[in-house]
C-alpha cells in the first residue's frame, strides 16, 4: 500500500522544525556535538604520533644509537659553548671593574696633585685672615713667614686678596703701593685664604711669637682678623710652567 505524498503544509512544517533545531540546538545536542569534536581531535593527534612511531620503529638500532649520541653530542657542545661564554663575561666584568678602578684612583690622584700645584680651584674648610695695614708696614718678610707658619700648619691651598694662588714657586717681593706675589701687584687691606684644619691653621698664625705678633709689634695701627670657616673657595690658579731641562724618568 502506497504512502500518501506529502503535502507542502507538512514539508514547510519539517523544514521549520529542523532549521529551529540547526538555529536553536538543545543542552542534549550540545553535549553530542562537544564529544565528536574531541573524538576527532584525539583520533588525529593518535594518527599523528603512530606516524611518528612508526618512523621510529623502522629505522636500524644503529641510525637510532648514531641519532641519540648526535643528540648528546649537541648538548655537550651547547654546554661548552655556554661555559665559555659566562667564564668570557666573568673575565670582561673584572677586566672592566678593575679598570674603572685604577681610572678613579688615577683621577682622584691627578686631582690631588692639580690643587697641591695651584693648576686647579679648590674648597673646602680653612680659615680667612683680613690684614689692615695703613701705613704700609707689611713687608714680604712678613708675608713669607705667613706663608711658612701656614704650610707648617697643613695648609694645603693658600691664595692672597682672591687673585693669587701661592704655590711651591712663588715670590714675594716689596713694591711701593704695597706688596707683590708672582709679580702681581697687591695693596691693603690683604686677605689670605687658606683650606686645611680651621684650628690649626689658625693656631699657626696666632701662636706666641707668630705672625700676628710679630706684624704688632712693628705697628700698633695694623689689625689682623683670624677667621676660621667652615667651607672656604679659592678660584686662582696658576699655569704650570714648562720644564726646559727636566722630564719624567724611566720607572725602576
Amino acid at each position: 500500500m502506497s504512502q500518501p505524498d506529502p503535502t507542502p503544509g507538512s514539508q514547510e512544517e519539517a523544514r521549520r522544525k529542523v532549521k529551529a533545531a540547526f538555529l536553536h540546538p538543545g543542552r542534549g545536542q550540545i553535549w553530542i556535538a562537544l564529544a565528536l569534536a574531541i573524538l576527532g581531535f584525539a583520533a588525529v593527534i593518535q594518527v599523528r604520533v603512530s606516524g611518528q612511531d612508526d618512523a621510529y620503529e623502522t629505522m636500524r638500532q644503529a641510525d637510532l644509537i648514531q641519532m641519540l649520541n648526535g643528540f648528546s653530542a649537541a648538548s655537550r657542545r651547547a654546554e661548552q659553548d655556554i661555559a665559555g661564554l659566562e667564564k668570557t663575561r666573568d673575565k670582561l666584568r673584572s677586566t672592566s671593574a678593575g679598570r674603572q678602578a685604577a681610572l678613579d684612583q688615577a683621577t682622584a690622584e691627578a686631582q690631588r696633585v692639580a690643587i697641591l700645584a695651584g693648576t686647579s680651584p679648590a674648597e673646602g674648610p680653612g680659615i680667612r685672615v683680613t690684614i689692615e695695614d695703613p701705613n704700609l708696614k707689611i713687608s714680604a718678610g712678613h708675608v713669607l713667614d705667613a706663608i711658612e707658619e701656614l704650610r707648617d700648619a697643613g695648609a694645603e691651598s693658600i691664595e692672597f686678596n682672591d687673585r693669587v694662588r701661592v704655590v711651591a714657586t712663588s715670590f714675594v717681593s716689596a713694591d711701593p703701593a704695597g706688596l707683590k706675589i708672582d709679580g702681581v701687584r697687591l695693596t691693603a687691606p690683604y686677605t689670605i685664604t687658606a683650606i686645611g684644619d680651621p684650628a690649626t691653621l689658625a693656631g699657626g698664625l696666632t701662636v706666641e711669637q707668630g705672625f700676628v705678633d710679630k706684624v704688632l709689634e712693628d705697628d700698633s695701627r695694623i689689625k689682623a682678623k683670624v677667621s676660621k670657616e667652615k667651607s672656604v673657595r679659592i678660584d686662582s690658579v696658576i699655569k704650570p710652567p714648562k720644564p726646559s731641562y727636566a722630564k719624567p724618568a724611566d720607572s725602576r
